[in-house]
């Protein structure tokens, strides 16, 4: 497999695996959250500082963890932005399956270095050896899809095929 085949082998596996979480186990997933509590004020320790500026630092001193005495300044700069397509029109909750899978793509020099890490440790005989036995529409899944192109392999998916879901269990794992 070339390293472009596997960029979209890559995005839309882990399109696949993100979209199949449906509606239903999306909120069971936020209302288990919503019920464990928050700690409330009394119970987070009193000792621990509220911030940065209340830590006594001396108790570093002599140690060199930057090679020398100097420290680098240290800057939260934000992250780069991708150039996503403009945004549902306001007051529109509607998820659009299609900006979805364009800003997946637009995500593409971001992931470059991610990508080029897995598909050195992809095991691409067994990704080839499962490509092989998909259904024939799924192998436009090593093409840049539109949501709709991407729609019967998400139901695939969800219909728990046992060749798409272990290939992409082997993408994300490639990942790791």
């Amino acid at each position: 497999m070339q390293r472009d085949d596997f960029y979209y082998l890559f995005v839309n596996a882990n399109c696949i695996a993100e979209l199949a979480i449906d509606a239903s186990e999306l909120a069971k997933i936020l209302a288990d959250d919503a019920a464990t509590p928050a700690d409330s004020d009394a119970t987070v320790d009193p000792m621990i500082p509220d911030s940065l500026d209340e830590l006594d630092m001396d108790a570093l001193d002599g140690m060199a963890f930057f090679g020398d005495d100097s420290v680098p300044e240290i800057t939260e700069d934000a992250a780069p932005q991708p150039d996503v397509p403009a945004a549902p029109a306001e007051g529109s909750n509607a998820f659009d399956i299609n900006v979805y899978m364009q800003n997946a793509y637009a995500m593409a020099p971001e992931l470059g270095e991610r990508i080029d890490r897995a598909f050195a440790r992809a095991d691409h005989s067994k990704i080839d050896a499962l490509m092989a036995r998909l259904p024939p529409p799924s192998a436009s899944i090593v093409t840049q899809l539109s949501g709709d192109d991407l729609q019967p392999l998400l139901d695939l998916y969800k219909a728990d095929d046992g060749d798409l879901s272990e290939l992409v269990i082997q993408i994300r794992q490639s990942d790791s």
